[in-house]
């Protein structure tokens, strides 16, 4: 291979990760600056909805698979951002200490707020007044972002 090509095609794979990562989501882990968040949102699909991820980030494998196959692809990152949803993870890790003892407070008293009895659970919250719009459970390792992106927009009304 020609050397500039490589050069160039090195060029492209590293401007590809350095956009990536500047469309990452950035998770929110405190419901109440979550909920402020996301009542401020300027009018626009989505607005207002704080976007729920119940997890069981390190034990739980549909989540991880979740995660990875779906909210760490180019094609719900780019779909995520074009809504003025607010992530919020609701994370549950196998030990307590793993975060701070008020978040491991508040995101139980969530699970039993929503109901949440199993894991992965991703629920569309009204911030206004924090009711549940729609929401579904579990993954199947290969579903892909772009099939999981049209059940929540179909169960969310936002197609």
């Amino acid at each position: 291979m020609d050397p500039r090509v490589a050069e160039y095609n090195t060029t492209i794979r590293k401007r590809y990760w350095e956009v990536l990562a500047q469309l990452a989501l950035n998770w929110r882990t405190d419901w109440s600056a979550a909920r402020l968040k996301a009542l401020s949102a300027l009018p626009g699909k989505g607005s207002g909805i704080i976007f729920t991820y119940f997890s069981g980030s390190d034990w739980c494998v549909p989540c991880k698979e979740l995660h990875g196959e779906v909210f760490d692809s180019p094609t719900f990152l780019h779909w995520f951002h074009g809504t003025k949803m607010v992530p919020m993870l609701v994370d549950f890790p196998l030990s307590a200490a793993a975060q701070p003892a008020a978040t491991w407070t508040q995101n139980w008293e969530l699970k039993d707020h929503y109901g949440v009895t199993g894991y992965p659970i991703v629920l569309a919250i009204r911030s206004s007044d924090a009711k549940k719009i729609a929401g579904f459970g579990g993954y199947v390792s290969g579903t892909g972002p772009d099939k999981w992106i049209a059940t929540f927009s179909k169960a969310l009304g936002i197609t």
